[in-house]
């Protein structure tokens, strides 16, 4: 079931037009700003955007422009893992695996984990009780696993992404919100 749903939202977003995704990211952004959570972080980790994914270029400019430190995933493929990097600047930035651009991984050091308040993930589908559909390696499920203490989690999704309900299973992290362009969800 979470296959037939992967694909059926990921053939809706590879067709998006340019246009839709800047504006629809935009809307997304907006939303992001209004919440307390967002305002009161100063250490946000957040993944980098790619392909028609709901865009983090602008939230990233955001927290350099006012002092507030970002971290970004660096992924190891061998294990599904990921460890975060402290970025200063976007330039510190590069194609890694999966095309996405990636810290070296010399910034990449978990024990930088500690410093997070706010996570920000990606997915391809939601459901109103804050269940996430990724692309089914569990990257972001062991990661988010592992952080110390309740840290709010936020998704970004565009309206077409968010489901009734979906399928998940017992090891799935559940966001604590979900942001698309025309509304926030915080989960039950």
């Amino acid at each position: 079931m979470k296959n037939v749903l992967r694909k059926e939202i990921l053939g809706i977003r590879n067709k998006l037009n340019k246009e839709y995704v800047i504006n629809a990211s935009e809307e997304v952004f907006k939303n992001l700003k209004t919440m307390d959570v967002f305002r009161a972080s100063k250490h946000v980790m957040v993944y980098v955007s790619f392909k028609n994914e709901v865009s983090t270029q602008l939230i990233m400019s955001h927290l350099l422009s006012n002092n507030k430190q970002f971290l970004v995933p660096y992924t190891n493929k061998r294990d599904c893992s990921m460890t975060p990097a402290l970025i200063s600047n976007l330039d510190d930035l590069s194609v890694g695996n999966y095309g996405i651009l990636e810290p070296a991984i010399n910034k990449a050091d978990q024990s930088y984990s500690s410093l997070i308040d706010l996570v920000i993930v990606p997915g391809i589908a939601f459901d109103l009780s804050g269940n996430r559909i990724g692309f089914g390696k569990g990257y972001y499920d062991f990661f988010l696993s592992q952080l110390n203490g309740k840290i709010p989690i936020i998704a970004l999704a565009y309206d077409f992404q968010i489901k009734n309900k979906i399928p998940s299973e017992p090891h799935d992290i559940k966001m604590d919100y979900i942001i698309s362009p025309t509304k926030i969800i915080r989960s039950p």
